[in-house]
């Protein structure tokens, strides 16, 4: 099952733990700025999952080609700029860190009639609303993570991609 889902970056911070000193200063501002404290109001977080039966094998490297994500033990997206950084050399225990306005490029250049739907609905909800049963795999990874992104961004959150 893949797993998309926006985190706070004080529980990233947490996560991380003693790996934090092993990542580059571009990416451990953010990380060490950010505030302790979440808001009171709840809101509503978008999150993805999707079964590997449901998209192929090449969609999913394709898509989540940039930097080495689909092949990557845990992808963490910042909305910071730098370049992807593997945090420890053992891939069972690396982290992927990459820059979420360039996972974003890349899903708007494969799949860029996704990306302007998207943009012109206004929101996820609409565009499945408007996909209804016809929606692809492809396009709900595309809009999803490009929606997740946009979340992140202005929550100033962490991406974080599960398999």
């Amino acid at each position: 099952m893949l797993g998309v889902i926006p985190r706070p970056l004080s529980a990233l911070q947490i996560q991380l733990g003693t790996l934090l000193k092993l990542v580059p200063v571009e990416c451990r501002d953010p990380l060490l700025t950010s505030s302790l404290l979440t808001s009171s109001e709840p809101e509503q977080v978008p999150t993805l999952q999707l079964s590997y039966d449901e998209i192929t094998a090449a969609d999913l490297d394709r898509l989540l080609g940039y930097a080495g994500i689909s092949s990557a033990n845990a992808p963490i997206g910042l909305d910071a700029d730098f370049q992807p950084h593997k945090i420890r050399s053992d891939p069972r225990s690396e982290f992927l860190l990459f820059p979420l306005a360039e996972l974003e490029k890349h899903l708007t250049a494969e799949e860029p009639r996704i990306a302007d739907l998207l943009r012109a609905l206004g929101s996820m909800d609409a565009f499945v609303e408007a996909r209804g049963n016809a929606m692809t795999a492809v396009e709900y990874l595309t809009a999803g993570l490009i929606t997740c992104i946009q979340f992140c961004r202005t929550r100033n959150q962490a991406l974080i991609i599960t398999w």
